[in-house]
């Protein structure tokens, strides 16, 4: 991946052609990063989410009947 996110193999996407020839690189990088700490966050909520979906099942107690 080159610094933008961008496969190094090929031309970049359409959008991002017009950025370079735009001079919005910054704007990309900015989007990338963004997408990319996204991503981290769902990844992490869902891992969160899976470690405390489980109800903790404890032994039963006796009571005594006053």
């Amino acid at each position: 991946m080159t610094k933008c996110g961008w496969s190094t193999r090929g031309r970049p996407p359409r959008p991002q052609k017009r950025a370079i020839a735009e001079g919005w690189i910054g704007e990309i990088e900015g989007i990338d990063l963004t997408l990319r700490f996204l991503t981290d966050k769902r990844l992490e909520a869902q891992r969160l989410l899976r470690l405390t979906s489980q109800v903790a099942l404890l032994m039963p107690t006796i009571r005594a009947d006053t």
